[in-house]
């Protein structure tokens, strides 16, 4: 019988943390309690300014955000992080309805890292965060 890995990954590494942000609760949470069952620490907030001021007690090594949020939009999100340099290594992928070229162009701009369309997999959304247990001590 083999030994089931660790939900960490990787000896000596800690699980990714992974901030989430998306207006649709529904969504959200459920990306959250699927992401938590495969050994990611997660997170949710329905807005960008929530998602903002927590992110230095919650450190996130990813962050998964929606654009058409109410009040602040996910591309007001992404320069606004980007605006603080302790938050120049977060990893910022945009997960929106917004698919189009010119969606991820415009993601591109605002700061994020890469862009999905919240049509793609779990396969593909995993592939972006990268295993579980990838991020650094």
């Amino acid at each position: 019988m083999q030994n089931e890995p660790t939900p960490t990954g990787l000896t000596g590494q800690r699980p990714i943390r992974v901030l989430i942000v998306d207006d649709n609760i529904d969504a959200g949470e459920i990306l959250c309690e699927l992401l938590s069952a495969l050994g990611y620490i997660t997170l949710f907030h329905e807005s960008a300014a929530a998602a903002l001021s927590c992110l230095e007690v919650f450190q996130p090594d990813v962050c998964l955000s929606d654009i058409c949020m109410p009040e602040m939009d996910g591309y007001k999100f992404a320069i606004a992080l980007r605006a603080h340099p302790q938050y120049a290594h977060l990893k910022l992928v945009a997960l929106t309805a917004y698919a189009l070229p010119k969606d991820r162009a415009a993601a591109l701009d605002a700061g994020f890292n890469d862009h999905l369309s919240k049509t793609a997999g779990i396969e593909k959304i995993l592939q972006v965060l990268g295993p579980s247990g990838a991020a650094v001590n």
